[in-house]
């Protein structure tokens, strides 16, 4: 199922979609809540990040072979009160 959503990201390389941070350790990990890949997990280049953060994430490589979507954080978003 992973290879399905990196051959979608492939495609769509350089776009961004809208994630939240789900994991803040050593490699920070992104879960896309928009568009085809709603599930898909991004790993983040940004070390930097806030745990449960919404945010939009560019796909800046994707490794097909492990599955591998890696992403950086484009904008970040703020929820309305």
């Amino acid at each position: 199922m992973d290879r399905k959503y990196a051959r979608y990201a492939a495609k769509h390389q350089g776009e961004a979609f809208k994630a939240r941070i789900t994991d803040d350790e050593r490699t920070p990990i992104a879960h896309f809540e928009e568009g085809l890949l709603i599930g898909a997990r991004a790993f983040l280049l940004d070390h930097d990040v806030d745990l449960f953060a919404d945010v939009k994430v560019e796909i800046v490589e994707v490794h097909i072979p492990a599955a591998k979507i890696i992403g950086k954080i484009s904008e970040w978003l703020e929820k309305d009160v």
